[in-house]
């Protein structure tokens, strides 16, 4: 059992939140547990898998997120000779989770977790971050690895004032040997000068893989559909959180006569999803014509599910938020890599500056205002559709996630190219 002697390394005020959180039950919907044979080689930083040793490197993620998975294929790609296991609180089994890792573990609680850091001795862990407290297990317990840390949203640019938020995001990063974000050079630069941080970064983007493309086709644009897919959080609890961007309901009102088909393939990351919370959104499909309210699938299945599509969208309803503006402005949502996978142009609004300048700079996608939804289908009848797919491939083809930053790839887990090539 954890308890405060275990967690000396962190202040009072951070002691007490974690122990604090360890206290609560673990979120719902995680069922039955499927994976609890017991991992091996956690004493061991090179593992022989056959062509000669090579680093053994743990992930952490509550869910293996498919951010996590597309850094394990990468990573694969890179150092072919080396081991991945992944500790997962809750780990569907439609994930495949043995497809992407050597070995996988569900916990059962959290004091196992900080059990199994206890005993790493790896060559790193790699800890997607928020929530930032299992962070600070991983800071307490893995001292007999590198922390490598995802940062994947930023307290510093998402909290709504929490001042325990950033202080958990600073003692997390703070012992890291290397940080991998997903940040443009302006947010990357204020995050590692408000946090006082000299540790390595390394920009490394969730990337189109090559082997799930879907094969773009010429598509009848006289009804075209707009997809959004991703997480969905229940009404209640968004505006509880100060999630507000999470309410659609503007969106699917405005798109209503406008000749658009608007589907949203909501994110399954639990095992027991609770739909009936999602009920307005439900009754909404059911009388609404042109919205559909699906179930998602995973990563890998996402692209030819969703190909017959004509846009990927990204909105949010900004107007009810409490998240800083600055989140949007950063933001690279990884959604857009797996709009490309399956060949879709993107629709993004404009204050996703970062994103926007993509678009600006490769063509993928279109602009719109995110307070006048209505206008989505005026913009979609004015443009160029086969240009845009044109260079949505161009852009997947060339920004592979298997064959760019590699090298980078590498760093980030203090790996060299000769000491994991194959023999």
């Amino acid at each position: 059992m954890v308890d405060a002697k275990d967690l000396t390394a962190l202040s009072p005020r951070l002691r007490n939140a974690v122990l604090t959180e360890l206290a609560q039950p673990m979120p719902r919907g995680r069922g039955l547990l499927a994976y609890r044979e017991p991992l091996r080689f956690l004493d061991q930083d090179q593992v022989d898998t056959g062509e000669g040793p090579g680093p053994h490197i743990v992930f952490f993620g509550y869910y293996p997120y498919a951010t996590v998975i597309k850094r394990a294929i990468a990573l694969k790609a890179a150092a072919p000779r080396a081991h991945l296991s992944f500790i997962g609180c809750c780990i569907r089994e439609d994930t495949e989770i043995l497809r992407w890792f050597d070995q996988a573990y569900e916990v059962a609680d959290y004091h196992e977790l900080f059990s199994l850091f206890q005993a790493l001795k790896v060559h790193a862990l790699q800890i997607t971050v928020p929530p930032f407290w299992p962070g600070l297990l991983a800071v307490c317990g893995a001292t007999g690895t590198r922390l490598v840390v995802d940062l994947v949203d930023t307290a510093l640019f998402h909290s709504t004032g929490d001042p325990l938020l950033r202080e958990m995001e600073r003692a997390v990063l703070s012992q890291a040997f290397s940080i991998i974000h997903k940040l443009p050079e302006e947010g990357i630069a204020r995050l590692r000068e408000a946090y006082a941080l000299d540790q390595p970064v390394h920009q490394l983007h969730s990337l189109p893989w090559g082997e799930i493309f879907a094969e773009q086709r010429p598509k009848d644009q006289s009804r075209p559909e707009v997809l959004y897919c991703g997480g969905v959080m229940p009404r209640k609890s968004a505006l509880r959180a100060g999630y507000g961007h999470h309410i659609f309901d503007p969106l699917i009102q405005a798109t209503a006569d406008s000749g658009l088909r608007l589907s949203f393939f909501v994110n399954q990351n639990a095992r027991e999803m609770y739909w009936e919370e999602h009920a307005e959104y439900l009754d909404l499909a059911e009388g609404l014509e042109h919205f559909s309210f699906r179930r998602g699938v995973p990563f890998h299945e996402l692209p030819r599910t969703i190909a017959g599509a004509h846009f990927g969208l990204l909105y949010d309803n900004l107007e009810l938020t409490r998240i800083l503006p600055e989140a949007f402005r950063y933001n690279m949502s990884s959604k857009i890599f797996s709009y490309m996978e399956a060949g879709l142009p993107l629709l993004a609004y404009s204050r996703f500056d970062y994103i926007c300048e993509l678009i600006e700079e490769h063509g993928f996608g279109l602009v719109y205002d995110v307070s006048q939804p209505q206008d989505l289908a005026r913009i979609i009848a004015d443009a160029d559709y086969p240009a845009l797919q044109a260079n949505v491939d161009r852009f997947r083809r060339e920004h592979e996630l298997t064959g760019a930053g590699m090298a980078e790839q590498l760093r980030a887990f203090g790996l060299t190219s000769e000491a994991v090539s194959p023999r």
